[in-house]
């Protein structure tokens, strides 16, 4: 049997494992297809999605991200609160994907937008384009693809080193 991890730390905890610890382990990082997630015109993710031209957008999504205590929704909320507290009336809208519009939708300082989960790869690599920046706060990631997937379609990331190290 050979174990096949995507990174090193969970490569690790096979060999720290009853289980596998005794069998060969490799590292294979998880690929990531450059024809599709790339950098599209901005503006073209903004007419898709129905962002306005003129804001800043600030783009914030995984599976269920309010509700995923690891995906780090309170550092965000608290993060974005001082930002706003503190901005000098700047154009600035927040676009959150993963998840539709919550019932009583939480105060997070700026203009929100909610695009629901997107089923397809084309439809998130335009959205990851639409955004002058993605935000993950999550407090772990056994990879993290959306840091990848959004930095392949030329949009910077702020995150904490909270992904495990390949």
């Amino acid at each position: 049997i050979t174990v096949v991890a995507p990174c090193t730390w969970l490569a690790e905890q096979a060999k720290q494992s009853s289980l596998f610890g005794d069998n060969r382990i490799e590292v294979i990082p998880g690929g990531l297809d450059i024809d599709l997630y790339r950098p599209y015109d901005k503006l073209v993710g903004r007419n898709v999605f129905d962002i306005p031209e003129d804001p800043k957008v600030i783009l914030f999504g995984a599976i269920g991200p309010m509700s995923d205590s690891r995906k780090g929704f309170e550092y965000l909320q608290s993060a974005l609160q001082t930002l706003a507290d503190g901005w000098d009336g700047q154009n600035v809208q927040l676009v959150v994907f993963g998840a539709p519009k919550p019932e009583n939708p939480p105060d997070l300082g700026f203009q929100t937008q909610y695009v629901g989960y997107l089923n397809d790869k084309e439809s998130l690599s335009l959205l990851y384009s639409s955004a002058d920046v993605m935000v993950m706060p999550s407090k772990y990631e056994g990879f993290g693809n959306v840091v990848v997937e959004s930095m392949s379609c030329g949009t910077p990331v702020a995150a904490f080193n909270a992904t495990a190290p390949n």
